[in-house]
Order: C-alpha cells, then sequence, then structure tokens
C-alpha cells in the first residue's frame, strides 16, 4: 500500500480517521483509528508498504463486525437501534478512566 491507497481508504472507509502521525527517535508512521472503537492501530512507514487495506481493516475490528452496546440505569441495549438524538448523547458522554481516583481541582 502506498500513501494513495491509505487516502482512497480513508475515503472509502468513512468511519476511519488519522489518530496521529507519529515520528520520534525510534519510530516514525501513523496511527489509524476506526472511530467506533477507542484505540488505534500503528503501521510504520516502512512496513505499510506490506499491508493491504483489507488487513488494516481486519486489525481495527479483530475480523469481526462488531456491534456496539452500552448500559443505561442497568439495561443493556444495541446502539444501532438508537435515534440520532440518543447517539448524539452517546458522543457527548465524558468516560472516567481513572476511576476511584481524586478529581483534581
Amino acid at each position: 500500500m502506498d500513501l494513495k491507497d491509505l487516502h482512497d481508504l480513508f475515503k472509502t472507509n468513512t468511519g476511519l480517521e488519522w489518530a496521529e502521525v507519529i515520528k520520534d527517535e525510534t519510530k516514525e508512521g501513523i496511527a489509524i483509528k476506526d472511530k467506533r472503537f477507542e484505540y488505534p492501530i500503528f503501521i510504520e512507514w516502512d512496513n505499510l508498504k506490506n499491508v493491504s487495506k483489507e488487513e488494516i481493516l481486519i486489525v481495527l475490528t479483530g475480523g469481526k463486525d462488531v456491534e456496539q452496546i452500552t448500559r443505561v440505569t442497568g439495561f443493556f441495549s444495541k446502539v444501532s437501534s438508537w435515534n440520532k438524538g440518543k447517539l448524539a448523547e452517546l458522543a457527548d458522554r465524558k468516560r472516567n478512566l481513572n476511576w476511584g481516583e481524586k478529581d483534581e481541582v
């Protein structure tokens, strides 16, 4: 895959985004994120030529078509059945990744 193919991948898969371009002493490449999931994958520029579009999509989703569920007031529900308003509420939610730690004032 070259940069043109990578650009086409983002153009045809609107759920993907550039998480960041990374360049430091040890590595140089791109982090790619699927908007449905929390963590991006990293591909070094040198390795990009050995990776296909399909391989990137498989790695991003773990090779599965994943259904997102959430728990609201004790009940689990599939997010795919939500209306636009409820999806907007979900997007506005803040995750507490430091659960149990004291908030700094």
